[in-house]
């Protein structure tokens, strides 16, 4: 009793003396404000930002294939599951400084506003608040905090070198309160990581362990470490690090990197064989808990292999590596381009493309190899539908030379071989005796010896082509028939192209471009040769040039393809051993060719790069006797165009400067090199590369709006070039990041795998069993150069799940792919004649089809094609 009549006159108390300092600044009012805004809006709104900022680390997902984040704050995607949170926040911090404008907490309240903004991703109003907080509280505390927050808000906008100026001057200041300095010491191990400093990244690592005080922390500092040892050659250490990582029991995808990690770090060791790693791996397989990380797994056995020189073995663990891989796309993307390589690197180029096609429907631009990736794509597709078209065309000109009697022999031997290939693919799925090196792409590496003019059915089975093209590359080479099928030289860029004079060239010209267009259905002579033939073997025949016009249709193609692969040689691949034998091959079956100028053009550079002085003064003679006023010849008879020029190696080490500087983020500087070269060497042979390098800074410092308008303008200044490709697909990319955004930012709609995006980009697929994919690549092919020439669509080979799939690239839109859809739902035997017993046909856009091939689930994506795309 007597406890509650002293509370109730403390109250009173209280009471009274709120009531009689109402407008005084009196000690009791200022700590009743204090404690209201303290216990009240201050310590929600603090709750509420520690409670997201836990869910965020929680939910956080480290890439493990670089060196991770020191602070695990999520991403602008995950970020959006707080937003509401923040906004309290806001709202009751907001509370306090309005209510309480004269508490101790003002600052305090000010700061978590800061931080709402920061994890809302509005780093500008971030550092707006937290200069708030320096300028407007120079006496408190909290200046320190929101200094160092700022240097988050410039790591969040990817400012590293502006970060990393604001950090030294801090801690020149040396005055910070000793709670920070493991914040420090954190967070300026952050910068170094983000810039590549890995020397300066550990010796700030190493501080902020040492003042580390929670098991979480000391975990992820003590991988981190692991991570960048490695990366300094310090494997003891790391493998120091990887153990004390391990000893912590930390989360469990912590954890099994952590033991990857060790396991790289035992097959470094010296004294240590691979064996210990090996067997480590394996036994990681055989745990269930591990399932989900099959992948990675694989992935290191087949670095362990390849270490070991056992290239097959490696081969078979990245394939199961990539097979395995369902949800972590990344994963998915390198072990793509690890077998990409090692088919690029043994001149497998076939296989090699189609890895490379793999990897780009998975590869994310954060990869650091990403603009490398999509290069070396396009350049092999060229190279491989080259090799596939001047293959074909060679062996129709072989089979029209025979009699009649013989060209019906081998094609019936081929209808035979084929329905003996299907009844032995339905065999195979059936009974599961599939070959163990079998991969995704149905065994391109199994090669038939069974030919047919050089191979099965020269157009419907060219799989010696994609099989052996080692064999065939020693003779031809070819490129995709384009607009701009005249391709750009080094000469043709730098100069303005003259007016050709000789009557006779342009004649030529003419009639090659007519050839090229050749459509056998307007050619009566083959139309008569036609009428006789029975339809099973009538869509055989017709691919067959019979006629005058339609042998110098093939012709055509063949001349066009065999220049265009000498230059992928010469200039994408650097194999200049094989370019001059086929720029050779290329004057020998087509002299007087309007190309033939810029073939001796080649000869000339590629003799003058072997140092073969004979033949460099031949071709030359050649050039001039021939074309002399041609641009090539000016470029290499004239002295004053030479001169003019100011010099090749002058542009080349502008370029170079310019590279470096962008490399080291100094853009103004790159710029300047640019503007220079802009100048003196207008329209120069390296204008392109110039012009994309400058994209690639106006994307870093204006934003996307002004990256994707300057990759629209190199797109559309130079089609037909590599550059010109590789801003397209950008643009394709960017595109479907947008929609992907904007679907995940509306609130009304329901959540899906697939987007409906009628506008975007398109694909006809076909979802098949029997038949051969190099066969059935070859007839979409075929249909589409007789169908659809002006479209350049590409035929690309996919597995989802156990069914094939042949996918035709790019349509523009939902429209168009349909188009398409319309012309073959009546085709089933078109389908027949390649061997297919089975087959689905869907349109899908680009960005559902790597969902598609990611999620490998052809039910899933059958339900939603029938409830958007049919009518």
């Amino acid at each position: 009793m007597r406890l509650k009549i002293t509370a109730l006159l403390f109250f009173q108390l209280i009471w009274s003396g709120l009531s009689f300092g109402q407008n005084d600044d009196s000690w009791l009012r200022r700590n009743w404000h204090n404690m209201n805004a303290r216990f009240n809006g201050l310590y929600h709104a603090e709750e509420l930002i520690n409670q997201s900022v836990r869910t965020l680390q929680k939910e956080h997902t480290d890439n493990f294939d670089q060196v991770i984040s020191v602070f695990p704050f999520g991403n602008a995607t995950s970020a959006q599951g707080i937003k509401g949170n923040m906004d309290e926040a806001y709202k009751k911090a907001s509370k306090v400084i309005r209510k309480h404008p004269r508490s101790r907490w003002v600052d305090d309240s000010w700061f978590l506003i800061g931080k709402s903004y920061f994890f809302k991703y509005e780093p500008e109003s971030a550092i707006e608040t937290f200069q708030h907080v320096i300028n407007q509280y120079p006496d408190g505390e909290r200046k320190y905090d929101a200094k160092l927050w700022i240097v988050h808000c410039y790591l969040q906008q990817e400012k590293y070198y502006d970060a990393e100026a604001i950090m030294s001057l801090l801690n020149n200041e040396g005055n910070f309160p000793k709670r920070l300095q493991k914040e420090i010491a954190a967070l300026s191990a952050e910068i170094y990581i983000r810039q590549d400093k890995y020397a300066q990244a550990i010796e700030q690592m190493e501080k902020a362990l040492e003042l580390a005080r929670y098991r979480d922390d000391k975990s992820r500092y003590h991988f981190i470490l692991g991570q960048l040892k490695l990366k300094v050659n310090n494997v003891p250490e790391s493998k120091s690090h990887y153990l004390k990582t391990i000893k912590l029991n930390p989360p469990y995808d912590l954890a099994f990197q952590a033991n990857l990690g060790l396991i790289q770090t035992i097959s470094l060791s010296a004294d240590k064989s691979l064996k210990t790693p090996r067997k480590h791996l394996k036994k990681m397989l055989r745990d269930d808990k591990n399932i989900d990380y099959y992948d990675q797994i694989y992935y290191q056995l087949a670095l362990l292999e390849l270490k070991d020189g056992n290239r097959d073995m490696a081969i078979q663990y990245f394939q199961e590596s990539a097979r395995t891989s369902s949800s972590n796309k990344t994963q998915k993307a390198n072990s793509y381009l690890q077998l990409a390589r090692l088919f690029f690197e043994s001149r497998e180029y076939d296989l090699s493309q189609k890895y490379f096609d793999s990897t780009a429907m998975f590869v994310t631009e954060e990869h650091p190899q990403y603009e490398t990736i999509l290069a070396q794509q396009l350049v092999l597709t060229d190279l491989i539908d080259n090799l596939v078209t001047v293959r074909t065309n060679d062996s129709l000109l072989e089979l029209a030379a025979l009699p009649r009697p013989e060209i019906d022999k081998r094609i019936n031997e081929t209808i035979r071989l084929e329905k003996q290939r299907a009844e032995e693919a339905a065999r195979q799925k059936n009974t599961g005796d599939v070959d163990s090196y079998q991969d995704q792409f149905n065994n391109p590496r199994q090669v038939d010896n069974n030919t047919m003019a050089g191979g099965s059915w020269y157009f419907y089975n060219p799989s010696a082509v994609s099989r052996g093209v080692d064999d065939y590359k020693r003779r031809w080479g070819s490129r995709t028939l384009t607009d701009n099928w005249r391709i750009a030289s080094l000469a043709s860029q730098t100069l303005q192209p003259q007016e050709q004079t000789d009557q006779n060239a342009e004649t030529d010209s003419n009639e090659e471009e007519e050839n090229l267009t050749y459509n056998p259905a307007n050619d009566k002579e083959t139309q008569d040769i036609l009428k006789d033939i029975e339809e099973s073997k009538r869509k055989y025949y017709e691919a067959i040039p019979f006629t005058d016009a339609a042998k110098k249709a093939t012709k055509a193609k063949i001349a066009v393809a065999l220049f265009g692969a000498a230059k992928i040689y010469k200039e994408d691949l650097k194999e200049l051993k094989r370019a001059r034998e086929l720029f050779q091959s290329f004057l020998d079956r087509f002299p007087g060719h309007s190309l033939e100028p810029e073939a001796y053009f080649h000869m000339y550079r590629l003799a003058e790069a072997e140092g073969n002085t004979s033949d460099k003064a031949m071709y030359g003679k050649l050039l001039n006797d021939k074309y002399p006023k041609s641009p090539f010849n000016m470029v290499i008879n004239n002295r004053e165009v030479v001169e003019g020029m100011g010099t090749e190696k002058e542009i080349s080490k502008l370029y170079e400067q310019m590279y470096q500087a962008y490399v080291q983020g100094n853009y103004d500087e790159a710029l300047g090199y640019k503007a220079k070269a802009d100048e003196k060497f207008a329209g120069n042979a390296l204008q392109a590369k110039f012009d994309y390098l400058r994209a690639l800074i106006i994307g870093k410092t204006q934003g996307e709006d002004a990256y994707v308008k300057e990759l629209t303008r190199i797109r559309d200044n130079y089609p037909g070039t590599t550059i010109a490709n590789t801003a397209k697909y950008t643009l394709e990319l960017i595109s479907a990041k947008k929609d992907a955004a904007n679907q995940q930012q509306n609130p009304n709609q329901v959540p899906s795998k697939y987007a409906f995006k009628p506008q975007s980009k398109h694909y006809f697929i076909t979802l098949y069993d029997g038949g051969t994919s190099a066969s059935i690549q070859a007839a979409f092919n075929d249909y589409n150069k007789e169908q659809h020439r002006l479209k350049s669509l590409r035929v690309g080979s996919y597995l989802v799940g156990q069914k094939n799939v042949i996918a035709i690239q790019t349509f523009d839109n939902k429209d168009e792919a349909e188009k398409y859809y319309v012309e073959f739902i009546k085709k089933d035997q078109f389908f027949k004649g390649v061997g297919i017993r089975a087959y689905e046909n869907y349109t899908i856009s680009e960005d559902n089809f790597r969902i598609l091939l990611g999620e490998q689930n052809a039910e899933g994506y059958a339900e939603f094609f029938f409830n958007n795309y049919i009518q």
